[in-house]
């Protein structure tokens, strides 16, 4: 795996707490000494850290290239201490002397640990099969600094896209026209499928595999094949719905298509056409799919109190949905008849629990003041503004509900002083309960003991 540096690394693995720093070190016989100590001990002290730890080893890599670059010109001319630091860190090429980027050993010991070194190699060595192989290894992207001549191996091109897809664009253009070369790139790149020759974009079997990987297949696709295969669409927005933002005009103004997208992700509702913003069975299923759909809704679908309720039951935002709902339904949904019930999972597991009865009394200041009345016949109140929503009065009432219900459960009747957690609910219309409450209720607030 190759590694990037990433920055600084915390005060316990900087180089100053290695055990083989040799600063002080006066007793060694020379220079070259010195640095091939200090490079081993680091080759030994990285070859005892695992793989769990890049962080550490990347900073570990980035001394050996400070202990070359530090060195004087005639140890970056010596074969032995290159050869001791490109194994641990291949940037370091870029220190060494000219001679030694024309030598293929120390080459390839720089691009075996880090795959772009090919850049500083030379151009003899850049048109070496060899080392560019040993580079793409590391590094698909290592090809664009390859030779041309190399740019156009079958072999190295397929072993560079098969560790990066990007790196098709870096290959000759009779390898960008070879099918094998190409299904390889668009497997591992999302965005190869954009270099491959102008053929293969519009080659169903091509286009079919790069959607698997990638949302923005159908843009970078034939358009002329998206139109004569609609099949290609579906099954692109199948993998990945978001794709139906380059899906041509027509299949985003197709209802079978959107809803295969709204299906998987309701979010992608924002990427249909305005007409079906509008149509009810989409923008519905797209809100049983997330919530936050109703915000790419049409305006006449915000103010659906029906779709308004169902996009509440899904949020897991009290307030999310009130905001997206329409002008005139918020003003619906800020007062009126109204109950809250709140629920104890523990106490009665997937039961609908005692309601609170709530009357609220317009003040002459304009507020309004809150009483509700729980089951065991414990009052509670709040005051909220006239701008307040069933929100606010649930959030309001709610420390209340839980001190009463706590002390009701003290008493005995119940799981004991705290008691679980339970959450808040309110119920639209103050009609009787329904034959199905949930199809009625809107999660307000949950509540946990501290």
């Amino acid at each position: 795996m190759e590694v990037e540096y990433l920055g600084e690394v915390p005060e316990e693995t900087s180089p100053s707490s290695f055990p083989f720093d040799d600063d002080d070190d006066d007793e060694q016989d020379d220079e070259k000494t010195r640095l091939l100590h200090g490079l081993q001990e680091l080759k030994g002290f990285l070859d005892a850290q695992t793989d769990e730890e890049p962080l550490l080893r990347v900073e570990h890599a980035r001394f050996a290239c400070e202990r070359l670059a530090r060195a004087s010109p005639e140890m970056q001319a010596d074969r032995d201490v290159a050869l001791a630091a490109l194994s641990l860190a291949g940037a370091g090429l870029f220190w060494v002397a000219e001679a030694l980027r024309e030598d293929k050993a120390v080459v390839l010991a720089a691009v075996s640990s880090w795959g772009d070194a090919l850049l500083y190699a030379s151009a003899a060595l850049k048109a070496d099969r060899e080392v560019v192989l040993e580079a793409v290894k590391r590094h698909g992207r290592a090809l664009r600094f390859a030779d041309e001549s190399i740019q156009d191996d079958r072999e190295v091109v397929l072993r560079a896209v098969s560790d990066n897809g990007d790196a098709l664009q870096f290959a000759s253009s009779r390898l960008r026209e070879d099918k094998e070369v190409v299904l390889k790139a668009v497997q591992n790149g999302c965005l190869a499928l954009q270099h491959a020759a102008d053929s293969l974009r519009a080659d169903a079997e091509i286009v079919a595999e790069a959607a698997a990987f990638s949302s923005h297949t159908l843009r970078m696709a034939d358009s002329r094949l998206l139109e004569e295969d609609g099949s290609l669409v579906i099954r692109a927005i199948q993998h990945r719905p978001s794709a139906l933002q380059f899906a041509p005009e027509e299949c985003r103004c197709n209802p079978d298509v959107v809803l295969v997208a709204v299906e998987s992700n309701g979010l992608a509702l924002q990427f249909a056409s305005e007409a079906l913003k509008s149509n009810r069975e989409v923008v519905r299923m797209a809100i049983r799919n997330g919530a936050g759909a109703l915000e790419f809704a049409g305006k006449d679908m915000k103010g659906d109190k029906d779709l308004v309720l169902l996009a509440a039951r899904m949020s897991n935002d009290a307030t999310a949905w009130h905001r997206m709902a329409s002008d005139d339904l918020q003003a619906w949904i800020s007062f009126g008849d109204f109950r809250i019930v709140y629920e104890i999972p523990l106490a009665c597991p997937g039961q609908m629990a005692p309601m609170i009865n709530v009357i609220a009394t317009e003040e002459d200041d304009g507020s309004y003041s809150c009483t509700g009345t729980l089951a065991s016949g414990t009052a509670v109140q709040c005051s909220v503004t006239a701008m307040a929503t069933l929100g606010d009065v649930a959030s309001a009432l709610a420390p209340k509900v839980k001190a009463s219900v706590n002390d009701y459960q003290g008493q005995g009747q119940g799981q004991g002083q705290g008691g679980p957690p339970f959450s808040m609910y309110l119920i639209f219309d103050g009609q009787d309960e329904p034959a199905s409450p949930w199809d009625h209720i809107i999660p307000l607030c949950s509540l946990f003991d501290e």
